[in-house]
Formats: C-alpha cells, structure tokens, sequence
C-alpha cells in the first residue's frame, strides 16, 4: 500500500508473508517506533529495525533475491 499525491508520499506499508501467514519482512512509515530512521523502519520477525524510506520498486527487488535464495 503507497499514497502518493504529486508534491508529497505521506504513507506507505509494504508486507510479505509466507504460504502460511508469517510475516518475513514489513517495510512503512507509520510513526510508531522511536528509531533513528524515524519514521521509517523495517518490522522482522525478530524485531524492528532501522530502514531508509523504501519505494515498490527496491521492495520487489528484495522479493525477487529472497525468492531466488529459495
């Protein structure tokens, strides 16, 4: 999910699952978490972590090179 309007991109969340409903990664900007990146992060399994604003494009391309490890 990404809005977008011509002068600005004020929310973004972009979720991966397993066949099974686990999360393996979430990437948004929801301003929930005090993190250096702030408000951007990455939610893993694991943990949240520190993430630079991401775009569909880099998403998918992580995607592509996880589905390529499998």
């Amino acid at each position: 999910m990404e809005y977008v309007s011509k002068e600005e991109r004020p929310k973004y969340r972009f979720h991966l699952m397993d066949k099974d409903g686990k999360m393996i990664f979430r990437y948004d900007n929801a301003p929930h978490y005090e993190v250096s990146t702030f408000p951007h992060h990455k939610h893993l399994p694991e943990g949240v972590k520190e993430s630079k604003e991401k775009r569909i494009i880099e998403v998918l391309k992580e995607v592509e090179m996880l589905m390529l490890k499998i």
